[in-house]
């Protein structure tokens, strides 16, 4: 008898394809050995099909299961239903330490096994991030076995994707919360960019199952992100390009424009030779800025058992803010300490820097708590007097800067750890 030692979510991502979601995806989730404990859907549909994905999933009702129906409520597009769904299993879920996160495309689907063998692999070996083998199915050819890597190295995903994408990947939420989700931005590869966060991540444990559990169908057919000379390809082969291309290698950054051209159709923007093909240097990792200086706000948790890491950041932030290139630089400081109230040190060191001119906000453990208790940002175990782990205290703190900066158009968020120094 199996025996579970960890929760799993199932996460689906549609869009306008329904038939897909209900013949293939859906199917082989309620035929799982080992059911998942949720299974949250995601949907980004439009017109008369947003209705037909919603009536169909509502009358899908595996026994077990419980299913959730969601509209994508973030950024247009495949992250950010992903990321809808990561943020409402992080709310209504738990311990994300705790609960793992198997993703499925719509039109994809499982063997029986699939989370079984994931699971499986999870709890015996102790892994964070568990990816399966799996079939890439094309029209008019023999399916393609594609075993993904024996390692997790973001150099691999660099130049193209050694096996990671859609729907082979268990992920522990804590995980996904600390590689900071899927970024919004691309319109694909956002699979390649996740695993690279995740892979920087220090102490994460990755293996493969032992078991070809996904069929990958990757058809021509049909629209599908990865279609070849898409606009959104085009838009995620070059947001990519323009994100980690500083970080290639010459040969990287050759094999990326090579496979990207052979298979996509893509040329680098702004490139050209005789052959027409990518061959200019190294972009820079960020476009410059148009318009006035942008309004800048740091957020920072503060570890109370280490304040003289905080204090020598908040100096350095104070001088950051005398840079011309910055109209203004507010600066939010979430404490994270045991015990309910708040730390005198922390607040005196908040205090000095406000009467050296430097905006300072301190959210310490009682705002922290009675805003949990309005439901205004998660709670983490703030209530209970703990010291919240990473990558709930994250989330807090994101919580914050969302609402910070909503109240400020145009600003740019960072996010530094306390133990940084400016120079």
């Amino acid at each position: 008898m199996h025996i579970k030692k960890t929760t799993v979510a199932v996460l689906v991502a549609t869009a306008d394809r329904s038939t897909l979601l209900t013949s293939r995806a859906l199917p082989s989730i309620a035929k799982q050995t080992r059911p998942p404990d949720r299974v949250v859907i995601v949907d980004d549909s439009t017109g008369d099909e947003a209705e037909r994905t919603e009536r169909a999933v509502r009358g899908w009702r595996p026994p077990g299961i419980d299913v959730e129906f969601l509209r994508n409520r973030r950024t247009k597009g495949a992250a950010g239903a992903w990321n809808t769904g990561i943020d409402h299993l992080l709310r209504t879920g738990g311990d994300p330490d705790r609960l793992h996160v198997a993703i499925l495309d719509d039109d994809d689907r499982w063997g029986p096994r699939h989370l079984e063998a994931c699971l499986e692999a999870a709890e015996t070996r102790g892994l964070d991030v568990v990816a399966a083998p799996f079939r890439r199915v094309e029209e008019g050819a023999a399916p393609r076995l594609t075993r993904p890597p024996p390692n997790l190295d973001a150099a691999d995903f660099l130049a193209g994707n050694p096996g990671i994408q859609g729907s082979n990947p268990v992920v522990r939420l804590g995980v996904l919360l600390e590689a900071g989700l899927f970024d919004e931005s691309l319109a694909s590869c956002t699979d390649r960019d996740l695993c690279i966060r995740i892979a920087e991540l220090p102490g994460v444990r990755y293996g493969v199952a032992s078991e070809t559990t996904v069929d990958h169908f990757a058809c021509a057919s049909r629209p599908r992100l990865s279609t070849p000379g898409s606009a959104a390809k085009r838009e995620g082969l070059d947001r990519f390009c323009r994100k980690h291309g500083g970080r290639m290698s010459e040969d990287q950054r050759k094999e990326f424009g090579d496979r990207a051209y052979r298979y996509f159709g893509w040329t680098e923007p702004g490139a050209g030779t005789a052959t027409g093909r990518a061959v200019s240097p190294p972009a820079p990792p960020w476009p410059p800025v148009p318009g006035p200086a942008p309004h800048l706000i740091v957020g920072v948790i503060a570890d109370t058992e280490r304040l003289e890491n905080v204090d020598g950041l908040l100096v350095d932030l104070r001088g950051l803010a005398e840079d011309p290139g910055l109209s203004g630089l507010d600066v939010l400081v979430l404490e994270n300490g045991r015990g309910r109230a708040s730390d005198r040190l922390l607040r005196g060191l908040v205090e000095r820097e406000r009467m050296e001119g430097s905006r300072v906000h301190l959210v310490d453990r009682a705002r922290h708590t009675e805003d949990a208790r309005n439901g205004l940002v998660p709670d983490g175990g703030a209530g209970e007097g703990r010291r919240l782990a990473m990558a709930p205290a994250r989330t807090v703190l994101q919580s914050y800067l969302y609402a910070f900066a909503e109240r400020r158009p145009g600003a740019v968020v960072w996010i530094v750890d306390d133990d940084m120094r400016l120079d």
